[in-house]
């Protein structure tokens, strides 16, 4: 949408890369909250009430789920027929994956987190691809003709000694 509203005469065109950077990820997250058992509903006000809770705090959970956001805005992005593989290389996500993710709080482990990150990426053919690719978006030029220009009646060739 902002592609379309910054550049509208590029709105139908996929960018050169569109690179999203996580913050880092569960690396073993297998479980999904909805799939684990939850407290029994309770009757009257106060089920009604922690029925909505919980539907408040799923959908927030939702909101911060950012591997759970790219997947959505990938799906809308890539078409589920044909081949895309072209376009899955200029719409790309790196993400750390941790196997304790840090609490927001843990300022004191944030050297830890960044080792695990170093760690993660060392020799990443993601990483090189990536960069391959910001590298040669800053080299495409575009040949446009050159206009010709009119000599002037006191033009006079040069022509050396």
């Amino acid at each position: 949408m902002e592609q379309k509203k910054l550049w509208p005469h590029l709105a139908n065109t996929d960018p050169d890369i569109l690179l999203s950077i996580g913050t880092g990820v569960e690396q073993y997250a297998t479980t999904n909250r909805r799939d684990q058992p939850g407290p029994k509903n309770e009757a009257g006000f106060r089920g009604f009430a922690m029925g909505l809770i919980r539907l408040a705090s799923d959908t927030i959970q939702d909101g911060m789920d950012s591997e759970k956001m790219w997947d959505t805005f990938l799906k809308s992005v890539v078409t589920p027929s044909g081949d895309d593989g072209e376009k899955l290389r200029k719409y790309r996500r790196l993400n750390a994956k941790f196997e304790d993710v840090p609490k927001l709080d843990q300022v004191e482990r944030m050297a830890e987190f960044q080792d695990c990150t170093r760690r993660n990426f060392a020799d990443s053919a993601d990483i090189r691809s990536v960069a391959a690719t910001l590298i040669a978006t800053l080299f495409y030029l575009e040949e446009e003709p050159v206009p010709e220009q009119k000599q002037s009646p006191n033009h006079r060739e040069y022509k050396g000694n």
